[in-house]
C-alpha cells in the first residue's frame, strides 16, 4: 500500500498530541464525534482522557513497544513517519494510516498522532472479534487466536501461521465472537516506518 499524507480537513481524520512522557495534551475537533461514531463517546472523551498516558489506551504490551519506539524515532530524527495499518469494524475493513509528526520546538519532546482512513471495504460476512487481552496474564489462554495490531491478521495457535481475517469469517458469529490477544505479528515488526 502507497503511504500518503492525509488531508488535515477529513471527517475522518483525527489526532492526538502527546508530550516528551507520552501523556495526551491535546485531541482534534473530530476526537468527540468520531469517538461517539465509534461507541467510545463517554469513555473517550476529551476531558477524561487529556493528561493521562497513551499507554492506557494500548492494552497489548507488545503493541505499545511498537508504538513507543516509534514515537522514540520521530523525536529522534524529527522528521514525520507514517504506517498503514488496519482497524476493522464487524462489518469492514478499514484501511488506516497512522502519521507521527515532531512538533517544534524538537526540545519539547511533543508529538502529533494522526490518524486517518484510506478506504473501507465490506467483510462478506460480519467478523464479530472479542478483546481478550486485558485477560492476559490472569489466567491462561493458550487457545485463543493472536491478532495483529497493525494488519489485523490472526494466527490461530493450533495452526502455526498467520491468516487473512476474511478467513475466520464463518468460525464466529456474534453470540459466539473469535477470542483474540492482540500482538504484531512478524511481518509488521520488521516493515519500517516511511
Amino acid at each position: 500500500m502507497t503511504i500518503k499524507r492525509l488531508d488535515a480537513d477529513s471527517e475522518q481524520y483525527l489526532s492526538l498530541v502527546v508530550d516528551a512522557q507520552n501523556c495526551i495534551i491535546n485531541v482534534s475537533n473530530s476526537w468527540e464525534p468520531l469517538a461517539v461514531q465509534g461507541g467510545a463517546g463517554d469513555s473517550l472523551q476529551a476531558n477524561k482522557i487529556l493528561g493521562l498516558p497513551l499507554k492506557d489506551f494500548i492494552q497489548s504490551d507488545i503493541t505499545w513497544m511498537a508504538v513507543e519506539t516509534a514515537l522514540k524515532l520521530c523525536r529522534l530524527k524529527r522528521q514525520p513517519l507514517s504506517k498503514p495499518y488496519r482497524c476493522d469494524s464487524p462489518t469492514h475493513q478499514r484501511f488506516m494510516q497512522m502519521d507521527l509528526i515532531p512538533l517544534q520546538p524538537f526540545s519539547t519532546g511533543l508529538v502529533k498522532m494522526q490518524h486517518g482512513l484510506l478506504k473501507e471495504e465490506p467483510f462478506k460476512k460480519p467478523l464479530y472479534i472479542q478483546d481478550m487481552t486485558a485477560s492476559q496474564g490472569k489466567t491462561s489462554l493458550p487457545h485463543l487466536i493472536l491478532r495483529c495490531s497493525f494488519c489485523n491478521s490472526l494466527k490461530n495457535p493450533k495452526l502455526g501461521f498467520w491468516q487473512t481475517p476474511e478467513i475466520f469469517e464463518h468460525n464466529q458469529t456474534i453470540e459466539q465472537p473469535l477470542q483474540v490477544v492482540h500482538t504484531v505479528c512478524p511481518s509488521c515488526k520488521e516493515a519500517r516506518w516511511g
